[in-house]
């Protein structure tokens, strides 16, 4: 989530803003990632940092606020597997879901392989039926 800001050189400097080769955009932003309640829409945690810094670095210090017996529902650039094996084993009972991309399964799949989380005959023995 971006959230703008007052254009003032204050907000430039604390902020940050996105630029890229041709100019710099106008306003300030903040860079939030959060965590909702689903039913109600309510904001339980967040944390909020200038715009230059990743989502994926914010997401690193969301994680000590998440609670057990959870689930967690990852937009698609979350695809890190590193993170999402510690968002896992970082408390108990914490759950992860992604969009369903094609690609990023077969991926997933091969690094779990290689990781040795599971093997080829686990994953042949739980193939739907047809």
């Amino acid at each position: 989530m971006k959230i703008y800001h007052q254009n003032t050189p204050e907000n430039h400097e604390v902020f940050g803003t996105q630029n890229n080769q041709h100019n710099e955009n106008a306003f300030p932003k903040t860079r939030m990632v959060c965590h909702m309640e689903l039913t109600s829409h309510q904001l339980i945690n967040g944390v909020f940092v200038g715009y230059k810094t990743n989502k994926m670095t914010l997401t690193e210090e969301l994680m000590e606020k998440t609670p057990d017996n959870s689930l967690t529902l990852f937009d698609k650039d979350y695809y890190s597997l590193e993170l999402l094996n510690r968002w896992h084993k970082a408390g108990k009972q914490r759950h992860w879901l992604l969009p369903y991309v094609k690609t990023w399964i077969m991926k997933f799949f091969i690094a779990l392989i290689e990781m040795g989380v599971i093997d080829l005959f686990t994953l042949h023995q739980h193939q739907p039926e047809q």
